[in-house]
């Protein structure tokens, strides 16, 4: 929580380690199959099938969001609770 309040995240673009740092090329991450949708994750694995475009998008933005969340958890091995202003 420490890093997000004191204004880390808001300092520019975060690079995974190992990562050059280039720009590159991302496509987008939900397509359509068979008249479903689905989305694809950075490990290559499909997840869906999804009735819109926009609830895979929204299932997206969720699974980054968890798996951003784990990662600090991990990183910091504490929780995050909610500061008041």
């Amino acid at each position: 929580c420490e890093r997000f309040w004191g204004g880390e995240f808001a300092a520019g673009p975060k690079h995974r380690s190992g990562d050059t740092r280039r720009s590159h090329f991302r496509s987008d991450r939900v397509y359509q199959a068979d008249g479903e949708w689905y989305f694809m994750t950075r490990e290559q694995a499909q997840v869906g099938p999804f009735q819109k475009k926009e609830e895979a998008h929204e299932m997206l933005a969720s699974f980054i969001s968890t798996m951003a969340l784990a990662g600090d958890r991990q990183v910091t091995g504490s929780s995050c609770t909610a500061r008041s202003a």
